[in-house]
């Protein structure tokens, strides 16, 4: 099968940081990603629409920072791939390729996280 899109051991170090009586950091950090990707990528689609690569990279870089904490490795791989584009001619469709896989690869990381927090 295909890999995770989340990876098991980045949560349990998140549980390490979990104090007594307070919610658990793994579930803060779930709800922070599943709120805040959605407007991440949507920033991202209209950089790109207005040829914005630097507002693109700018948000790919803040999406790493969260995909990475919560162990979405493939995201940050594909965030950092963007991020490590220059602004010449031609980057604007290559960017629009990487916005679309990490689009659905948000998807399967939203997806695995839910059934996560169900448990």
């Amino acid at each position: 099968g295909s890999l995770c899109a989340i990876d098991p051991a980045a949560l349990s170090k998140l549980a390490v940081l979990d104090l007594p009586g307070e919610p658990r950091m793994a579930a803060k950090c779930f709800e922070f990603f599943l709120t805040s990707t959605p407007a991440s990528l949507t920033v991202m689609h209209d950089a790109i629409s207005t040829g914005r690569s630097d507002l693109m990279c700018q948000e790919a870089h803040k999406l790493r920072t969260s995909s990475a904490t919560l162990g979405a490795h493939l995201m940050a791989e594909i965030c950092l791939e963007i991020e490590n584009f220059n602004t010449t001619d031609g980057v604007l469709n290559s960017m629009k390729n990487l916005l679309e896989k990490l689009t659905h690869e948000y998807e399967r990381a939203k997806h695995e996280l839910n059934i996560l927090v169900s448990r």
